[in-house]
């Protein structure tokens, strides 16, 4: 299945369905079709924050930053999101 295809299911279970645990399944099976593609990590790290699994979604957050810049690509909504993570973890507004 096309990559964009498996994200815009992703997000409708994460977004429209508010199943997140779905929405990672699904997220995982394109970061293992498409493992050269920052906006799939991207979105796990989104299913990961919205299951509640802050360090996870960090993670996969800086490996869409790392990849999109290794790739000559924009990062600047990943670097968004991944200091509006971090910022809310030294907050402790989120568990890590």
């Amino acid at each position: 299945m096309p990559e964009w295809a498996m994200q815009n299911y992703g997000d409708v279970a994460l977004q429209v369905l508010k199943v997140p645990s779905a929405a990672v399944w699904i997220f995982r099976r394109n970061v293992a079709n498409y493992p050269d593609s920052p906006d799939v990590y991207a979105s796990l790290g989104d299913g990961l924050l919205a299951t509640g699994d802050s360090a996870g979604a960090r993670a996969q957050f800086r490996k869409a930053r790392d990849l999109a810049v290794q790739l000559g690509q924009p990062a600047e909504a990943t670097q968004k999101k991944l200091e509006g993570l971090e910022s809310a973890l030294r907050a402790g507004k989120i568990k890590p």
